[in-house]
């Protein structure tokens, strides 16, 4: 299961643990379904594209 994180005061969700932006701290925003809103990491595209179904 993907788990997609943004910072709290950002829009730009990463999934891809290699991605140079991943957020690793710990006032982030975690949801374990492809978000409804905000927009996804380019740099998480490229790195780790996402299944069709996520």
């Amino acid at each position: 299961m993907t788990e997609f994180r943004r910072r709290q005061n950002s829009e730009r969700w990463h999934w891809s643990k290699g991605c140079s932006n991943y957020p690793t701290e710990k006032d982030v925003m975690i949801s374990h379904t492809k978000p409804e809103y905000g927009f996804l990491c380019e740099e998480c595209k490229e790195k780790e594209p996402l299944e069709k179904d996520e």
